[in-house]
């Protein structure tokens, strides 16, 4: 059976520039689950007006009222992916990166990044090998696509390396030097990088350039001992604005190339805020927050925020 994307296109057609918190929605654009060989991009969820907000009252807006498609979306568009024996994905633990162009696709089960062509679902071509040669990964933990450059670069935590490809699969370079790096994003000619052990190491940010030099890096101020965390620290890019978000605290922070973080937003969780002391995994009981709101990602569109999190093992 092939593979089907469903492509969301003017996400936000009809929305009126106020604030209003009828609806819940979620929006999963990167990491998707996948059922019977298919794609979804899970939609519901609250929004807030622009980025104009302060506090986003969470907590208060829970419901996950059921709404038609056809109140955000202008048009849907399915592309079967190519099928065979050099492209075959796995059901499930996929990561997507959309372009105008192509569909860069981690399947985390086989750790293999393919390439297929946005408007035919074509295969293309994989990017990296597994493997300890040069050019090759470990593990990924996370891939960014810089289509200013046509780059992909491949996010090794366990060898804290970051590999360089052209768009084509060619090797480029390996960056070294960082701390368990899981996503990136780009800073003018800049990269931002995050260290997934930020709390163990209290280094928590990375600036490098577009050779992979170290320009600086940011400590964690906050010394205190905190419990182990489920998900990982994460960027999202918005009208050309980079902001981050980590699981010590309810804050959105927005974040240049000086590493300094400034709040823009607070998410208020109410009584459900999860304790950052508190440990939120174990390894046989396992996840321990289940009753609380577990954030795992944000998306920013034009004027809008997306926050997709888990309440009462409910997505």
């Amino acid at each position: 059976m092939k593979t089907v994307i469903k492509i969301l296109i003017d996400l936000l057609r009809n929305m009126k520039n106020k604030l209003f918190f009828d609806k819940t929605i979620f929006f999963l654009e990167d990491v998707i689950s996948m059922k019977r060989s298919s794609l979804f991009i899970f939609i519901s969820m609250s929004l807030c007006n622009g980025f104009s907000q302060q506090v986003i009252p969470l907590h208060n807006n829970l419901g996950m009222e059921p709404c038609n498609a056809s109140v955000y979306i202008s048009s849907i568009r399915y592309i079967p992916l190519e099928t065979n024996d050099k492209c075959l994905l796995n059901e499930e633990g996929l990561s997507i990166i959309a372009t105008a162009q192509f569909f860069f696709i981690h399947d985390f089960k086989a750790d293999i990044v393919y390439r297929f062509d946005a408007r035919t679902g074509k295969f293309i071509n994989t990017i990296g090998k597994k493997g300890q040669g040069p050019g090759e990964y470990k593990r990924l933990f996370g891939i960014y696509v810089d289509d200013t450059d046509k780059k992909c670069f491949l996010l090794d935590t366990y060898t804290n390396s970051i590999f360089e490809y052209t768009y084509d699969g060619e090797f480029q370079k390996k960056i070294s030097g960082l701390q368990t790096p899981s996503d990136m994003e780009r800073i003018g000619n800049n990269y931002v990088v995050n260290n997934d052990r930020y709390i163990e190491t209290k280094q928590e940010l990375f600036l490098i350039n577009r050779e992979g030099k170290l320009l600086r890096n940011s400590t964690l101020l906050d010394k205190s001992l905190f419990g182990f965390t489920v998900y990982q620290p994460f960027f999202f890019k918005s009208n050309d604005v980079c902001y981050y978000k980590n699981y010590l605290s309810d804050n959105i922070y927005r974040v240049d190339e000086s590493l300094k973080k400034q709040v823009v937003w607070t998410i208020d969780c109410g009584t459900k805020k999860i304790n950052p002391k508190d440990k939120q995994y174990d390894l046989r009981k396992g996840v321990l927050t289940k009753d609380k709101i577990n954030i795992s990602s944000i998306k920013g569109y034009r004027k809008f925020l997306f926050i997709i999190y888990g309440y009462s093992e409910k997505l």
